[in-house]
């Protein structure tokens, strides 16, 4: 079984830590960073065998 992980899908905007993180900060973090690990996470778990753990890590599924 395949599974591909996704970046999830955050409960508040990206702004909503200003000023002590800005939302241009944070979307380099949260939207560059953090989706580069999740992209290399489903390189390296690519036609290996999967558990539903590595699905509720990330939030993807």
């Amino acid at each position: 079984m395949n599974i591909t992980l996704t970046l999830p899908e955050l409960p508040y905007d990206n702004g909503a830590l200003n000023p002590v993180i800005t939302a241009e900060t944070f979307d380099y973090h949260y939207g560059k960073h953090y989706a580069t690990y999740v992209n290399n996470l489903n390189g390296l778990i690519k036609d290996t065998c999967t558990t539903k753990i590595c699905r509720g890590f990330l939030g993807g599924g």
